[in-house]
């Protein structure tokens, strides 16, 4: 067979294993990312970044680390008594890897390190391959793999359709000489039926971990993804020492491709059936619960809780009880989270009963990961459909809209980010942000609408609530509901903020006070709505 050169092109798909090379991207990008730990650096050069994260990532209960050194390679360099094992297997050639005393050092490895000199380079594996079949499995399992030298390139085409199952999402991977300019260096055209390129030059070190990528050092990564039609192709610039989200940059290319844009023209912001109540975060007071449980048809009605912002791990078996202690009898938590689960007839038949809904606190992007494009979504709004509620505080506000806010998985400051724009739409033509005030928030509001005047921004305090039927929306609550829209001849302004205190009752199309109760009185009793938090990553 042919020898791999460096500037070889090979494209991974995020495709489902039993999908064919070549299809068009899913509608449903797997939130899951890479189904590996893997680092791979093309060069010959080690570099620490490397090592220390490869030897981080390793360790486990029963630590097993193998180095593969092929031919004249460098070898890992493992400081003294950081792991409790290290095996080093020198071999000439490939061949020797499938005798049975190495695979059998390999079997219950978690990890592996592959170097081989850029000047040696390796032939594919036979289809038959066990040691192919071994390396599947482990990049399968929980071990990491480490590639170095022409190790690096070897190991994904190896591992590439119609080979092999593809593990490592959508990406066209490219390796080019050192370049001071893009224009300087001749890349391969991306393949239109990939999301992503992924464009090494030589000392660029990548580690993929499930949806996160890390430039480790040396040189940076260039990342081609498409344009909308017509357009030339996005390039994004990993520097070392930098991360990214892999989903994120896959579910952007996806739109683009699509050609999917916020519309110019937007539904107006009302609710046509049901009702909706909309929590700033920070706890929700008494009477924002009570309101709740009235429009879920009072203590008896079915009221669905859903924690899925928080990771798994961090739902806490109080889930929902707030309801509880303010007499909702029939409040049922459904942490579910994978699409088996939430696609199932048993989640849809809970859903088709629910008079109401509740999404928790956490990040937004996560309930997107969870939901979006399933029979769940669609039962959701089957809930208004039928006269039901929806409600939720905080990242469960926000993802009420139709554009959703602090929506990137790196963290909760950037308000606009690629990928995760869009919303559950349950209040139209909307953009919610919630914490307000108290994390003087105005200005990243007014930064969505000057970009995307045709949306209406709704910003609300902690312990404050709109309550939305049909265009009207009661202000409930301790705090204030900010309510922003550009005007027809002008740019946007703070100045053009309107603000709404409890008893207000506002029209959201007029964007009018329609008539007000208020009055001074604190909200009273309090209770936390948000679900669990997370630590200075909670929206």
């Amino acid at each position: 067979m042919r020898p791999l050169s460096l500037s070889l092109v090979v494209a991974l798909s995020m495709l489902p294993a039993n999908s064919l090379l070549g299809e068009e991207a899913p509608l449903r990008i797997d939130p899951r990312g890479a189904r590996c730990e893997l680092v791979i650096n093309p060069s010959d050069d080690l570099i620490p970044d490397q090592n220390r994260y490869f030897l981080r990532r390793a360790r486990g209960k029963n630590t097993k680390i193998v180095a593969i050194k092929i031919g004249d390679a460098n070898s890992l360099k493992v400081p003294a008594l950081e792991v409790d094992s290290v095996t080093e297997l020198a071999v000439g050639g490939l061949e020797k890897l499938e005798e049975t005393s190495a695979l059998d050092t390999l079997r219950d490895a978690t990890g592996i390190w592959v170097s081989a000199s850029t000047k040696t380079p390796l032939p594919q594996l036979a289809a038959d391959s066990k040691l192919a079949a071994l390396l599947e499995s482990k990049l399968a399992s929980d071990c990491v793999i480490s590639v170095s030298g022409s190790a690096a390139p070897w190991l994904i085409e190896q591992f590439s359709p119609p080979t092999r199952p593809s593990l490592v999402p959508h990406v066209q991977f490219a390796f080019v000489r050192s370049y001071k300019e893009l224009s300087n260096v001749e890349i391969p055209k991306r393949d239109a039926q990939k999301l992503l390129q992924f464009v090494f030059q030589p000392t660029t070190v990548l580690a993929i971990s499930q949806r996160s990528i890390v430039n480790l050092g040396g040189e940076p990564l260039a990342i081609f993804s498409s344009g909308f039609p017509g357009e030339n192709d996005r390039i994004t610039i990993l520097q070392p020492g930098k991360q990214h989200d892999l989903v994120a940059l896959a579910r952007a290319a996806q739109r683009r491709q699509r050609g999917e844009k916020l519309p110019a023209q937007l539904a107006t912001p009302e609710v046509k059936h049901g009702s909706l109540v909309i929590v700033g975060g920070g706890g929700m007071p008494k009477e924002i619960t009570e309101k709740f449980i009235e429009l879920a048809g009072g203590p008896d009605g079915l009221i669905v809780v859903l924690p899925t912002a928080v990771p798994p791990q961090e739902v806490s078996p109080s889930e929902g009880n707030f309801f509880k202690r303010f007499g909702a009898k029939n409040v049922r938590v459904m942490p579910e989270y994978e699409l088996e689960d939430v696609n199932s007839d048993k989640f849809a038949e809970v859903l088709r009963e629910a008079k109401g809904v509740w999404f928790g606190g956490g990040r937004q992007w996560r309930f997107v990961d969870t939901y979006e494009n399933t029979r769940a979504y669609e039962l959701f709004h089957a809930v208004l459909e039928r006269g039901g509620v929806i409600g939720g505080s905080s990242a469960g506000a926000t993802i009420q809209g139709e554009y959703l806010s602090r929506g990137s998985p790196l963290g909760n400051f950037e308000m606009m980010s690629e990928g995760y724009e869009e919303g559950f739409k349950f209040l139209p033509g909307t953009v919610i942000d919630q914490h307000f005030a108290e994390r003087k928030r105005e200005t990243d509001l007014l930064g969505v609408i000057k970009t995307f005047p045709q949306l209406t921004g709704i910003g609300l305090d902690e312990a404050t609530a709109i309550a939305v039927t049909k265009r009207e929306a009661e202000v409930l609550g301790k705090g204030a509901f900010h309510l922003l829209a550009a005007p027809k001849d002008r740019e946007v302004t703070l100045d053009d903020y309107q603000r709404f205190k409890a008893g207000d009752v506002v029209d959201l199309v007029e964007r009018k006070l329609v008539r007000t109760s208020r009055t001074e009185e604190p909200a009273a009793e309090t209770s936390s709505g948000d679900a669990k938090k997370e630590p200075a990553a909670t929206n």
